[in-house]
């Protein structure tokens, strides 16, 4: 997708409201409650690189109240006339009502809500396409087997379109396909094909070997996918306990505490609110992804290993970063509480929260094992069909390049798939009391009001660009399923036929 100018908010600046002296029943017209919906600025733009993480939430949380003043009405006062000394003190200061302001607060806090819902998109959209972008920040591809010489730099998709397949001095997986996505495949590799899918009927050579071997791995993906799935379960409960928490931290429920308790209990709780809100924030992000490895483990066409690759990546997010690390604050905490009974009760809390992480650990580790191990496979396999393919050392090749490429165009549409999942539903609900409270912002100059649709529109336009490469590398992944297929067969259950 091209690159498109980055489009910002031009709204014509309010005419400042004229002095008005407020009498019973009237209000002057503030200019600046004009609804302004910011979806009508936004435009899908490639961001720079690397990702920028935009400021959307205003540090001044206040609507511009301070502008106009609030009026005292007095119903037992019948003089409409205002006090002379505060017109002159005030001349450029409409009176509002109470209501007014209190209206006015109201849009300004669905305006921000809105702010801070995008702000928080920004980061994990930031963390996948910088690695997308930048192939040698990946810490991930090397536990995978991706080869990059010393100095390289590129994305992910030229880099794996550089590999050499099953080895070093085979075909680069790039050289597959032509510019139109489709596989190249000339005379003599279609009858190196063919001899090698003729040896596996017949159970010659090495092939019934081969495709056990890759067979048994896609079962142990299946697995895994399963294992992580079951999380599920404990992430609910780590959930409930942090609701149980939330209750033994209000003072109100411990009535028959002593007074020392309840002033710990008091001291605690400012605290670790915002810490159980950012907990509960990665446990969700963990249990969809256990959702999502449900949906791999049941059969999703040709996506079940891409599933596991974005589930892999995803699973070091910045929410589950953070609530890792808020977890072992609030632990280091408790351990300084004086009641023992407090401290064990809320312990109780936490240690289920960190039962269910270290399982979430556990099976993402498993996963992580069980892909490489796969990978591994798939290379053995591959040198297994090519020696079955005859005497030609061009088709060999390429069936031994079409045969290890399979895992790594998988680990290509998890990578897209991830992207496209962070910058799918981005844009914060729309109502007209936060447009009313995005133009107060607009018609102060706040950068932070003109910066919320460019964030928005560049999270849209990644979902978009990632979901039609997910089409294109799933594309390739079909053709080469199809040939290991002729070869092989078709594995039970398998999940590579799409």
């Amino acid at each position: 997708m091209p690159d498109m100018e980055t489009k910002k908010p031009t709204v014509a600046p309010a005419e400042q409201p004229k002095t008005s002296h407020a009498v019973h029943g009237a209000e002057p017209k503030l200019p600046d409650e004009k609804e302004v919906n910011w979806n009508a600025f936004i435009t899908l733009t490639v961001p720079a690189d690397p990702y920028p993480v935009r400021q959307l939430v205003p540090q001044k949380h206040e609507p511009g109240i301070g502008t106009f003043r609030v009026q005292e009405f007095n119903p037992s006062h019948h003089d409409d006339q205002p006090d002379s000394s505060i017109a002159k003190q005030l001349p450029q200061q409409p009176t509002i009502s109470a209501s007014h302001a209190k209206a006015r607060e109201q849009a300004w806090a669905a305006y921000l809500h809105a702010a801070q819902t995008t702000q928080a998109k920004q980061a994990p959209m930031a963390q996948e396409m910088n690695h997308l972008r930048h192939a040698e920040r990946d810490p991930s591809l090397k536990a995978m087997g991706f080869k990059m010489n010393e100095g390289y730099k590129g994305s992910l998709q030229d880099l794996t379109e550089r590999q050499a397949l099953p080895v070093r001095g085979g075909l680069q997986l790039g050289t597959l396909f032509n510019a139109s996505g489709g596989l190249v495949l000339s005379k003599t590799d279609n009858n190196a094909i063919a001899t090698a899918a003729k040896n596996g009927e017949q159970g010659a050579g090495t092939i019934d070997e081969s495709a056990l071997g890759t067979a048994k791995s896609d079962e142990d993906l299946d697995a895994a996918l399963a294992e992580v799935a079951a999380t599920k379960a404990g992430l609910a409960e780590a959930t409930n306990a942090l609701d149980a928490m939330r209750k033994d931290m209000r003072a109100a429920d411990l009535e028959d505490q002593a007074d020392e308790v309840r002033r710990e209990i008091d001291s605690l709780q400012s605290g670790f609110e915002g810490g159980v809100n950012a907990i509960e924030k990665g446990l969700g992000a963990l249990s969809a992804l256990a959702s999502l490895a449900e949906s791999g483990a049941a059969g999703l066409p040709g996506l079940a290993a891409g599933i596991a690759f974005q589930i892999l990546h995803s699973a070091d997010l910045h929410d589950v970063r953070a609530a890792r690390k808020k977890l072992g604050a609030i632990e280091s905490e408790l351990a300084n509480v004086k009641s023992a009974a407090l401290r064990n009760r809320l312990s109780a809390h936490t240690a289920s929260v960190s039962r269910a992480l270290a399982q979430s650990d556990n099976a993402t580790a498993k996963l992580r094992s069980t892909l490489s191990s796969r990978r591994a496979a798939y290379n053995k396999s591959a040198q297994s069909d090519a020696a079955s393919a005859g005497p030609d050392s061009a088709g060999q090749k390429k069936v031994a390049a079409i045969i290890a490429a399979i895992p790594l165009v998988e680990h290509v549409i998890g990578r897209l798939l991830g992207v496209a999942a962070v910058g799918r539903d981005v844009r914060p609900a729309y109502t007209s009391e936060a447009g009313r409270g995005y133009n107060m912002a607009l018609q102060r100059g706040m950068e932070q009001a003109m910066e919320l649709p460019i964030a928005i529109g560049e999270m849209e336009h990644c979902h978009v660009a990632a979901a039609e490469q997910v089409d294109v590398w799933r594309t390739r992944l079909q053709q080469l399923n199809q040939i290991r297929n002729k070869i092989e067969g078709v594995h039970p259950g398998d999940k590579g036929a799409v």
